[in-house]
């Protein structure tokens, strides 16, 4: 029966009657943990995160920050999921839409791009990757931000699982666009996949120059060439 309803009702309906997850990033412990710290040590003024899902990730960056949230989803049905489950939490926005449409759409905010921003990318599961489109916006648009990729390949630890959907949509370094890689340092977690939880998903932090120095001293992330 509910299969018949139309994607955002079938999204709301599910919200209301399925049990919220624990918490986000996969239920990892140590992801969150490291999360922690990069939030706490960054203080970012917005958080831009692509591929919403059904929120979880979201909601855990509203309940340990203070700053506005700006969430995008593709999908009518985890869109609506999202919107019923975050409908009473004022500092975020959710956007459906692409989210290399709603990025360039942002960039034209002139307030947000001026902002220290954290993105977190996690809009890699359809036939489309928009991971290098992503980041050559970014690029070309702001200067103050560092960006988290999730379901990333940790090339020195096959205990981490992450995306692949086979030739050029595999997500590791080479989807890093090469004419950016001279000027982005990359981190991994410092946790071994042995010590993770849950999902055991990789992820790959980026960063400027300018917050380097700040990356290098955190505990919980550990540095990693470019170089593929």
């Amino acid at each position: 029966m509910a299969s018949a309803l139309p994607p955002r009702l079938r999204g709301r309906v599910g919200a209301a009657l399925s049990p919220r997850e624990s918490m986000g990033f996969n239920d990892q412990e140590r992801r969150t943990e490291m999360m922690l710290e990069l939030v706490a040590s960054f203080e970012p003024e917005v958080i831009i995160e692509t591929g919403t899902y059904q929120g979880a990730t979201t909601e855990w960056f509203a309940d340990n920050s203070n700053t506005q949230i700006v969430t995008v989803e593709s999908s009518e049905w985890f869109f609506s999921y999202a919107q019923y489950r975050l409908s009473q939490i004022p500092q975020i926005e959710l956007i459906f839409g692409n989210s290399v449409s709603a990025l360039q759409e942002l960039s034209s905010n002139l307030d947000i791009v001026a902002r220290k921003t954290l993105f977190y990318l996690d809009a890699h599961w359809n036939e489309y990757l928009p991971l290098a489109d992503e980041i050559d916006l970014i690029m070309a648009n702001w200067s103050d931000f560092i960006i988290v990729i999730d379901d990333f390949e940790v090339d020195d630890d096959a205990g981490y699982t992450f995306d692949d959907y086979g030739p050029g949509k595999r997500l590791d370094k080479t989807l890093i666009p090469a004419k950016h890689r001279d000027q982005l340092f990359a981190y991994y977690p410092k946790a071994k996949s042995s010590e993770e939880t849950s999902h055991k998903r990789g992820v790959i932090v980026l960063t400027p120059k300018r917050h380097k120095d700040l990356l290098d001293g955190l505990s919980l992330l550990r540095p990693t060439p470019l170089s593929v």
